[in-house]
């Protein structure tokens, strides 16, 4: 593993690292325009859409923050956090789509 990072650290000299901040800054204002969007929004499936586009950008965020640290763990927990929104988003629609028809 050790080897792995020193070849990822020789990679990424600092005109990587200067996109790698810019790519952070610009999924934060996505992040914010979508939860904007989540607390606007007044139909429940736009919410829904809403909910599991700010998941799968935090997701996308894990595996940024992954590479400024160079440690390749953090795209298992990035594809973990994915399935388990995507479980959790399933889940939920079937419970408020079962409350409706009721």
């Amino acid at each position: 593993m050790r080897r792995w990072s020193k070849k990822l650290k020789r990679f990424l000299n600092h005109e990587t690292m200067l996109m790698l901040n810019i790519f952070a800054i610009i999924i934060t204002i996505f992040i914010v325009i979508l939860l904007i969007g989540l607390l606007l929004e007044k139909e429940i499936f736009a919410k829904f859409l809403f909910l599991s586009s700010i998941t799968n950008v935090i997701a996308l965020m894990i595996v940024i923050l992954g590479s400024y640290q160079y440690n390749e763990s953090f795209l298992d927990i990035a594809l973990i956090y994915s399935l388990l929104s995507f479980i959790a988003s399933q889940g939920l629609l079937k419970f408020v789509i079962g409350r409706q028809k009721d």
